[in-house]
Formats: C-alpha cells, sequence, structure tokens
C-alpha cells in the first residue's frame, strides 16, 4: 500500500522555504506555514534519498525557523 506521504491524505508541503542565514558551521532555515498546530521533524542526511531514521533526526519544531548547528565545511547534508 502506498505511504500517507506520497498520497493524497499527506500533508501540504511548507511555502517559501529558503536558506536564512549561513555562517562558518551553521545554517539558518525558514518556511511559511499552513497551520499553527503542525509539527515539522528535520533530519539531516549526508546523501541524499537516504531514510529519515531517529539516528539522523535533528529536531522536531513547531516553529517556522531551524538553526542548525555543528557544520563541517565542504560536507554536503540533505535537510529533509
Amino acid at each position: 500500500s502506498e505511504t500517507v506521504n506520497h498520497s493524497n491524505n499527506a500533508p501540504k508541503m511548507v511555502q517559501n522555504f529558503d536558506i536564512k542565514s549561513i555562517g562558518a558551521d551553521f545554517v539558518e532555515l525558514s518556511w511559511d506555514s499552513y497551520d499553527e498546530d503542525v509539527y515539522f521533524e528535520i533530519y539531516r542526511n549526508l546523501k541524499d534519498k537516504h531514510p529519515c531514521l531517529k539516528r539522523n533526526l535533528i529536531g522536531v519544531t513547531k516553529i517556522i525557523n531551524l538553526l542548525i548547528p555543528h557544520l563541517i565545511a565542504q560536507q554536503p547534508i540533505f535537510i529533509i
């Protein structure tokens, strides 16, 4: 069966997802929320299309911006 995230019942995608600021070892992300009762799970992976698991979950938030510290220079990350 189809997972909820890939069905017509999937939650709406956020709008205006953007990089607010970048520093030597951090990135700050921002987005517009469509519902105040929605929580966002933020995952960090070193490769594109890797699964979202507890070990790469970096935050659960209701706010519409997030500062992600401890980045390593020239190491790609994928925020899901």
